[in-house]
């Protein structure tokens, strides 16, 4: 080392993102892993058109999806987690996101303030009405955004049979892994 030279900068790792969606354990017994896995820009590039995820600094990010078989109560969640290189890019891409929802025919649920709090200020929640061979579903959307994380969880099931809270306590526990990667 040089005399008054400053000790060389350690970079940190980026934190790994799969570290950060929901875990089957974090779900009740019946419920079984569908699919996990990351999800590159392009991945993602393929599936928005709202998005430029270069200018919004995306790095990287997973989706994880969970099935239950049951006759009502949640039936489907999904978890996803998108790291940024700052936060004001997640910031963004909530927002493109939770619009490009509501174009869909998404509607912005306005929750009691508490209900989402721990989620930050930023946070969301939207709902849909779905229907397949027949059969109504619910499928509610919890958007927001810890530091550089963007984040959802979706959850459906038979209409009637869930509510809002079901997929925000999902989307506290999520969040709680967030917290403990970005640390």
């Amino acid at each position: 080392m040089i005399l008054g030279a400053a000790p060389a900068a350690s970079a940190r790792p980026d934190p790994d993102p799969k570290k950060m969606v929901l875990q089957g354990r974090d779900l009740p017994q019946e419920f079984g892993a569908v699919l996990g896995r990351y999800v590159t820009n392009s991945q993602l590039a393929a599936t928005t058109h709202t998005k430029n995820l270069a200018v919004l600094g995306r790095v990287s990010g997973y989706y994880a999806a969970y099935t239950a078989i049951a006759v009502g109560g949640l039936t489907v969640v999904e978890s996803f987690a998108s790291l940024y290189e700052h936060d004001s890019g997640a910031r963004q891409s909530l927002e493109l996101s939770v619009a490009e929802e509501t174009v869909n025919g998404g509607e912005l649920v306005v929750p009691a303030a508490r209900a989402l709090a721990p989620l930050g200020p930023d946070a969301r929640l939207l709902y849909t009405k779905l229907a397949q061979n027949g059969t109504k579903f619910d499928y509610y959307i919890v958007a927001w955004r810890d530091d550089r994380v963007f984040a959802e969880v979706r959850g459906a099931g038979r209409a009637g049979t869930i509510a809002p809270d079901d997929v925000i306590r999902l989307a506290k526990m999520q969040d709680a892994h967030i917290a403990k990667s970005i640390d």
